[in-house]
């Protein structure tokens, strides 16, 4: 049964697909080793979605610790924020742009080390794509 995007039984089923997906394991070894890890996403509304979704997932070593729903981001214990409105991040989701382009032509705004991410595009993509594969009843 899918989940609906922006709740809480969506933000487990994305954390229990990083959890027990190898290939982000691997690619992601290191990430959040003597840094702060911690990525919230923040969907801002547009096309569909009416409210502002704020997801942390708190990523360690290849393992993801929690994800969690916060009311407003401002507060959240992360790294790297990346920001951008509901259509750019459908566009990831989809697979018709990848996340270091969303980046680059500033679809999607990232706070946070890009130097750092560029060492893990690996994981970043396997990240995504655990993301995406979540079964979700998303907004049109």
């Amino acid at each position: 049964m899918a989940a609906d995007f922006g709740t809480q039984q969506w933000a487990d089923a994305v954390r229990n697909r990083i959890q027990n997906d190898a290939e982000y394991r691997a690619a992601a070894e290191g990430w959040g080793v003597d840094f702060n890890g911690n990525i919230l996403f923040t969907i801002e509304p547009g096309a569909g979605l009416k409210d502002a979704v704020h997801l942390l997932l708190e990523l360690k070593d290849g393992g993801c610790l929690g994800a969690r729903l916060l009311p407003d981001g401002s507060q959240a214990d992360a790294g790297f924020k990346l920001r951008g409105p509901w259509p750019a991040w459908k566009q990831v989701i989809d697979g018709e742009i990848k996340p270091i382009l969303a980046i680059s032509l500033r679809k999607i705004r990232l706070e946070g080390s890009l130097v750092v991410l560029m060492k893990y595009v690996p994981a970043a993509q396997a990240l995504l794509r655990c993301v995406s594969s979540v079964d979700a009843q998303l907004p049109s």
